[in-house]
């Protein structure tokens, strides 16, 4: 994680980050990016990966602010191995000040494991 300092920029500290989460086998596998007081998360995108096994069940795969789902996509049961879900949003997902912001993909089975990354940028408070 680096702190940029944008030249000029009303924003201030910017703090961005990109992180990758792998989850277990047959278990949720939650990305959370924890609130920072007078700050909010703002997200540029997310990628979601099935690896281990063919997925039994549908993954569903959630962005959440606190509990609010703010975008939600799936994986379907009986996907390939390697098949993902994920997107780059031109306009990124803004939060909340102070607010939490996590990427969660529901368990898909038996030996299946998903691996969440999520990237987003730190600001100040301002909505």
């Amino acid at each position: 994680m680096g702190v940029i300092k944008p030249e000029g920029s009303l924003l201030g500290e910017v703090a961005s980050t990109g992180a990758r989460t792998v989850g277990s086998a047959n278990a949720i596998c939650t990305h959370t990016v924890a609130a920072v007081t007078g700050n909010r998360h703002l997200i540029h995108g997310f990628e979601v990966v099935v690896t281990g096994a063919v997925p039994g069940s549908d993954i569903t795969v959630e962005i959440k602010e606190g509990t609010n789902v703010i975008w939600q996509s799936a994986i379907g049961a009986s996907a390939a191995i390697g098949s993902r879900t994920g997107a780059m949003f031109s306009k990124p997902l803004g939060g909340t000040s102070g607010g939490t912001v996590s990427l969660v993909a529901s368990a898909g089975g038996s030996r299946v494991i998903c691996t969440n990354s999520l990237s987003t940028t730190t600001v100040p408070g301002q909505e």
